[in-house]
């Protein structure tokens, strides 16, 4: 009697740990097929659908002043957002080059707030202020921001003083550092940030070609991608991506 029950039993839970276990390896291979087998078409799936906007129209009627002079039309008016992801990092250059072309056929204008300019052939700085102390103030801040504090210290600097961070400097050495990141001009910025932004992609060289570029000074690196683009274009791509990053 003892050896039915126990037969009864071990055939019980044989059955439910089979079926236990066919759900687990059916859960398990499905996951394996999506995280291991179709990983990069599901992460392109979500990066196209992470974002979806909605689009509600609010018309308004025209707004006047007592005369019956037109203040505020009711024409819509919309703005264009890049949303990064890797299909559209890997298109980045393509595809803004074609947006600025479609751009200059319509007359729209990009919301230029980057503060190297491109004037009569050569680049300056605009913070957008005219106090001489404000503006060093706005270049220190931005410079730091685009980590040309560690560029500077990483070039020589640190060496020369047996420092490699920023935050071990004394006041004298910080002073110094700030002088260096004040002499940097404009065009050694731009020349800069073409490597920082990595806008020398835009050259579509392999990676041994890549390798052997970035061995090169900023001014060598930015004079490649110069010889091939306009100045302009090239300052375009940077607006975008110092916005972006």
């Amino acid at each position: 009697m003892k050896n039915k029950k126990d037969r009864w039993l071990f055939n019980r839970f044989t059955a439910l740990f089979i079926i236990m276990g066919l759900v687990v390896g059916i859960i398990g291979n499905r996951l394996f097929q999506m995280q291991i087998v179709n990983g990069e078409e599901s992460k392109n799936k979500a990066d196209s659908s992470s974002v979806k906007d909605i689009t509600e129209p609010a018309p308004r009627g025209m707004i006047l002043d007592r005369e019956g002079e037109v203040i505020a039309t009711n024409l819509p008016a919309y703005d264009l957002i890049y949303n990064e992801t890797k299909e559209s990092s890997e298109n980045f250059f393509d595809s803004m080059s074609q947006l600025f072309k479609l751009l200059d056929v319509t007359g729209e204008k990009l919301n230029d707030d980057f503060a190297i300019k491109y004037k009569e052939g050569a680049f300056v700085f605009d913070f957008k202020v005219s106090n001489p102390e404000s503006i060093k103030i706005r270049e220190l801040r931005w410079k730091k921001d685009r980590g040309i504090n560690d560029f500077i210290l990483d070039s020589g600097y640190g060496k020369l003083i047996g420092k490699s961070s920023v935050k071990d400097l004394s006041d004298e050495e910080a002073a110094e550092l700030d002088r260096m990141i004040l002499a940097l001009t404009a065009e050694e910025t731009f020349h800069y940030l073409i490597k920082y932004h990595d806008v020398y992609k835009v050259l579509k060289l392999s990676d041994d070609e890549n390798k052997a570029l970035l061995k090169k000074s900023n001014q060598e690196i930015a004079g490649e991608v110069l010889k091939q683009y306009d100045p302009e274009l090239v300052r375009k791509f940077l607006l975008i991506l110092d916005a972006v990053y």
